[in-house]
């Protein structure tokens, strides 16, 4: 959850855009909700322990070092008629984005 905290940084910027933010895990539902309460998020945190969604964007990272299949940080940034129109994706699930490439990404579905 450290990860999203610079998504809940630039999630303000986000609203007034008009846009909105979900993050997608491979935790459990429930695990899910507590630690995102915990961490104070104000955006929708979904758990995918069957990689559904992760699979289908293409957001795991395999033989992770630490763990088997590990969930790589990734933003889909999709316009109002539901197209992807721009992701942001690091190479390893160990590198995080930046509020600058949040903001970036944001600007292209203006």
């Amino acid at each position: 959850m450290r990860d999203l905290a610079v998504a809940q940084s630039e999630y303000e910027a986000i609203q007034k855009a008009g846009a909105e933010l979900v993050a997608i895990t491979g935790d459990q539902p429930g695990e899910v909700k507590t630690a995102a309460d915990r961490a104070g998020l104000k955006f929708s945190v979904l758990g995918d322990p069957d990689f559904a969604v992760i699979d289908k964007f293409q957001m795991k990272h395999p033989n992770g070092k630490y763990v088997a299949d590990a969930v790589k940080p990734a933003v889909l940034f999709i316009s109002r008629e539901g197209k992807v129109v721009h992701t942001e994706q690091p190479d390893s699930y160990r590198r995080p984005l930046t509020a600058a490439q949040l903001r970036a990404g944001l600007a292209l579905i203006k």
